[in-house]
This record gives C-alpha cells, sequence and structure tokens, in this order.
C-alpha cells in the first residue's frame, strides 16, 4: 500500500500541498556486512596489490539507499503534472548527491519529463539483469561493466578507458525524455541530452549532447526492450590564449612548451612569439543496449546484451569498443527468490590492437519477510584482464555480502 502522507517534520511544511498534489515519501535502506577483495596489477609483469574490506554499513547490496518525493497533481482534461526528487543516502556518511531531480507533464498522447534521469542505456541494462538495478549488484554484470558502469576501484584500466561510454549509461541532469503510451503492448521514446558551453575564455567550446531511441513491448510472460544512443563529446579551445614558452633551465635543451590559460611563462621561462594553435578533439559514441525477460511461472529468464563504441578525434585517436552480454535466471520457492547471472564480454582497442577480456558471475539468495523487508546473501566475481594495450593490466573483485532490504 502506497503511503501518501508526509514525515510529520516534512508535513507541517507541505501539509496542504501535499494533499493537493498527492505527495508520497519513500525511500530504501540496505545495510549489511561485506567481505570485498579488490586485486590488480599495472602490466603483465608487475606485483599484484590486494585491497580487502570488511565492514558493516557503506555498502549497499540490492538497492542503492535513497530518500526521495514524487507526486502527480491533476490539471484537467486528461493532463496531469509530475514530480520526483530523490537523493542518495550513503549510510555510513550520510545524504548525498541527487539520483532523480525532475519534472514532467503526462496525458493520453504520453509523458515528457525534464530535469535528472535515468538514461534509456541505464533503464533497459538494469531491467533486463537476474538481478535488476541498484547497489552492488554491478560486480559480476559484464554488460554493466562493457557500458561503463563500474564501481570496481581496481579496474583502473576498465573505468578510465569506457569513462565515455558511462557517461551516458547512468542517470543524467540534462535530459528531455518522451514516452508515448503503451498501445498493444508496444511503447516507444525519445530522450535527448544537451550540456554545452560556448565561452570567450580559453575553455572555448565544450560540452556532450545526444540522442538516444528506445522501443519495448511486454505482452504476457515476454517482455523486450532495445534502446540505441548517439552522442558526441567535443571540446574546443579559443585561439590565441595558450602562450608559448621556453625553458631557461640548464640541460632542458630550451624545449617549447604551453602554458595553458597564463598571462605570463612565469620564472624560469622565456615567451616566444606567436600563440599555440586551437585545440580540438571530439568523441563518437554509440550505445546499443537489449534486454530480454521470459517467465514460465515461478521461473523467469533473462538476456542482456550491450554493443557500445567510442571514437575519438584528437590527440590519441584511441578509438574503444566494447560488447557483453549477461544471462540469467531467477527462481521462486515461497518467500526465497534464488537468482544468477553469469556473462562474458570484450573491449577493442585500436591503438596497439589491445583487447581486454571481461568475465563474471553472480549467485544471490533472497528472503522475503514481507513485501518491505529482505534479508540476503550475495556473491560476485569479476574479471578485466587487458594485453597489450596497457601491458596486460588486470583486475580483480569478489564479493560476498550479507544483509538487510527495507523499503518504505
Amino acid at each position: 500500500m502506497k503511503k501518501h502522507l508526509i514525515a510529520a517534520a516534512v508535513a507541517a511544511a507541505v501539509a496542504a500541498p501535499a494533499m493537493a498534489q498527492n505527495v508520497e515519501v519513500y525511500g530504501v535502506l540496505d545495510i549489511g556486512y561485506a567481505d570485498n577483495k579488490l586485486t590488480s596489477k599495472a602490466n603483465s609483469t608487475a606485483e599484484s596489490t590486494d585491497n580487502k574490506i570488511n565492514r558493516f554499513g557503506g555498502f549497499a547490496g540490492l538497492s542503492g539507499n535513497r530518500l526521495g518525493f514524487r507526486g502527480t497533481e491533476d490539471l484537467g482534461g486528461g493532463l496531469k503534472a509530475n514530480f520526483v526528487l530523490e537523493a542518495s543516502v550513503a549510510t555510513n556518511l550520510g545524504f548525498g548527491a541527487h539520483r532523480l531531480a525532475n519534472v514532467g507533464l503526462a496525458g493520453k498522447m504520453g509523458t515528457v519529463t525534464v530535469g535528472r534521469q535515468v538514461s534509456f542505456g541505464k533503464s533497459v541494462m538494469d531491467s533486463y539483469t537476474a538481478f535488476g538495478g541498484g547497489g552492488n549488484f554491478i560486480t559480476g554484470s559484464t554488460v554493466h561493466a562493457a557500458s561503463g558502469m563500474t564501481t570496481s576501484d581496481q579496474l583502473t584500466a576498465e573505468s578510465i578507458f569506457l569513462d565515455g561510454i558511462g557517461a551516458f549509461s547512468g542517470r543524467r541532469g540534462d535530459a528531455l525524455t518522451y514516452m508515448s503510451p503503451r498501445v498493444s503492448g508496444i511503447q516507444v521514446g525519445a530522450q535527448f541530452l544537451r550540456n554545452s558551453n560556448d565561452s570567450s575564455t580559453l575553455e572555448g567550446k565544450s560540452g556532450d549532447n545526444s540522442t538516444a531511441l528506445q522501443i519495448n513491448y511486454v505482452g504476457g510472460p515476454l517482455s523486450v526492450a532495445f534502446s540505441r544512443t548517439d552522442a558526441k563529446a567535443k571540446t574546443q579551445e579559443v585561439a590565441g590564449t595558450r602562450l608559448f614558452c621556453a625553458s631557461n633551465t640548464a640541460g632542458a635543451g630550451n624545449v617549447t612548451t604551453v602554458a595553458a590559460g597564463a598571462t605570463t611563462c612565469g620564472t624560469g621561462n622565456t615567451r616566444l612569439s606567436g600563440t599555440a594553435a586551437v585545440a580540438e578533439s571530439s568523441t563518437d559514441i554509440t550505445l546499443n543496449q537489449f534486454g530480454a525477460k521470459y517467465t514460465i511461472g515461478n521461473i523467469s529468464l533473462f538476456l542482456a546484451h550491450a554493443s557500445n563504441s567510442d571514437e575519438v578525434d584528437g590527440a590519441g585517436d584511441d578509438d574503444i569498443h566494447s560488447k557483453a552480454t549477461d544471462v540469467g535466471i531467477t527462481v521462486g520457492l515461497g518467500a526465497t527468490t534464488l537468482l544468477a547471472s553469469i556473462g562474458n564480454g570484450r573491449v577493442d582497442y585500436d591503438s596497439g590492437n589491445g583487447k581486454a577480456d571481461l568475465d563474471g558471475y553472480t549467485l544471490q539468495a533472497h528472503y522475503a519477510l514481507s513485501k518491505r523487508s529482505t534479508l540476503y546473501a550475495i556473491y560476485g566475481s569479476s574479471t578485466f584482464e587487458m594485453n597489450n594495450q596497457g601491458g596486460g593490466a588486470e583486475g580483480k573483485e569478489k564479493l560476498t555480502m550479507m544483509g538487510m532490504r527495507h523499503s518504505f
């Protein structure tokens, strides 16, 4: 049963509007004990480094902790206004950044939402893996890793190389989304991300823009979804804002360097005539993400696939292509649910003809104490191994966690 009453401290300030607008307060608290081991090495000949974390709290097992407010207002004529304001909660630190913050209008022709919201790519990946979205479910998921959505600190090379892709497969604060009504089980949507800056100072033009399309189908035991995102990230400095400088240090060979945004070359350097050429780089990013789910009685089968590219035009010109597939199953046995998922993937780098292999699996058991309270146990393993590019760098993570999740 949904709650439509605000906590007493909030009700005093918003009681009347809340009743008129049908405001709901909601949240998730997911706390447990985690044993997390991270192993990594910079190259094939380097010594491995280990980082072990054992603690209560600080890790979210099944879901990211949150506190949110959402509501609707009937505007008449079949039109409704809606809003969501949701903040993350770190149980060992307190409130964090906004997860969601958006407003919108919903009517017979569909729903339009603007503000911080879930990208199409994340919605597909989270909906069609056996363990769903949130928390440390990412450990063991290769489709999330291939989409740049990793929380594994030890996977340094992976995080760096896939960072550009990850910027478009999570939550975004600059989104405008349209979702159509569902007709014969089919729903389509479009999402536009706009975040650009045009400055007359050193920064010049920068930002990233993208357009995403999604189609999904829900009918009987089957549901499927596909999303495609085309994005461009670009930076271009203003001409004449970088100085040419030469080092006066003995033995430096008077090598010419460029001082970024400086008005002088500084102590020990000599300014040369002219200014630096305009620095410019752009990246074209494409994400294709597909998911399917089929339910037979108390058993659900899952398939998630991601195929992404990050093509750089500028310094380095190091294009990246990643793809991965996860398959999973959930089995309901009364109050107990068993979940399993396994996946593999690959990341290819143009520079040096390098590649990286992704492997992972997850095993989980959930026990429902009630509709809102669940006990759980998780084991997840992820591996990222490179050859050529990165000199054989690799990272491994193993996570064991037991805890309890309560939603309200």
